[in-house]
């Protein structure tokens, strides 16, 4: 299960940690993605609330998001889970974005089921994708495996069929 997060400068300069948090920033999303439609939703919540204004910056990639944040023109990316958890762990070495992951919400906001695609007539290479998942879940490798990408909050409890 991986929803969105923030993706921010490493040492999360502006202290970020929901999305509450972003009540007078700007953030940057690209353009066209759930991120950027939940960021537009989020702005008009924090007005009606009477808070300070968000300011959704969009781009046609997110390459150009990140490099809004590395300027200093947005204090965030708004980005799904694993690419935040990538972008975090190989910018620089690690050394330029820190993914932010709300404690209430360990998979990210929103999150959604994601899964293999197989053909639904197989039913053998279903049952025998979904036992091979299980039992990677059962020994742990699934939970290593997890960890080791900055995906811990994303696990699912087991495999199953058509679970999204």
């Amino acid at each position: 299960k991986v929803g969105s997060v923030l993706l921010t400068l490493k040492g999360n300069p502006n202290h970020l940690t929901t999305l509450n948090a972003l009540a007078g920033k700007t953030v940057a999303a690209q353009s066209g993605t759930i991120q950027a439609q939940m960021l537009t939703a989020l702005a008009k919540q924090l007005a009606a609330a009477g808070k300070p204004a968000l300011k959704v910056l969009t781009f046609p990639k997110d390459s150009d998001a990140l490099l809004a944040v590395q300027a200093g023109k947005a204090v965030a990316d708004y980005v799904q889970l694993p690419d935040a958890a990538y972008t975090s762990k190989t910018a620089g070495n690690g050394s330029v974005y820190q993914t932010v992951v709300d404690p209430t919400a360990p998979g990210g906001y929103a999150p959604s089921v994601i899964g293999a695609g197989v053909v639904k007539s197989d039913t053998a290479l279903t049952g025998a994708v979904q036992k091979a998942l299980q039992s990677f879940i059962a020994d742990g490798t699934y939970a290593k495996i997890l960890a080791k990408y900055g995906l811990d909050g994303s696990a699912v409890k087991s495999a199953q069929v058509n679970q999204g």
